[in-house]
């Protein structure tokens, strides 16, 4: 249930996530957002979440969410499109909930995860994430 109390909860994780001292460098290995509890909030159903803006290197920005549940499943992608919009994914078709090309969708199978990626600056241009 989307509600007031978890609204605020992403918003303070996406304050913290989008300034640009705490943006994730790729692949660093001294630092990961998922080790941060300021890059992660957990809902009252069980969904655990970790957002950052990722930096590669010649690259723009990317939003990166991750998306898990407790056990051996994965979470329901609707829920998953929800938490990606709260998160300030843009272009969704929220009448149809289907993501926009521009989003880049993956399961890891170790984390048993959904991962949602969106280069920031191409959010409202379509350009997909390869």
């Amino acid at each position: 249930m989307i509600d007031n109390h978890l609204r605020a909860r992403v918003q303070e994780v996406r304050d913290h996530a989008e300034q640009p001292a705490h943006h994730w460098r790729h692949m660093d290995p001294s630092w990961n957002p998922g080790t941060d509890d300021r890059h992660k909030l957990v809902t009252e159903f069980g969904y655990r979440v970790v957002f950052s803006i990722s930096l590669k290197e010649s690259m723009p920005p990317i939003r990166h969410l991750s998306v898990s549940v407790p056990g051996t499943g994965y979470p329901h992608e609707t829920a998953v499109l929800v938490l990606a919009k709260l998160f300030g994914f843009t272009g969704d078709n929220q009448e149809t909930m289907t993501p926009d090309p521009s989003w880049a969708i993956s399961l890891d199978p170790n984390e048993r995860c959904i991962i949602v990626a969106q280069i920031m600056e191409a959010a409202d241009r379509g350009v997909m994430v390869s």
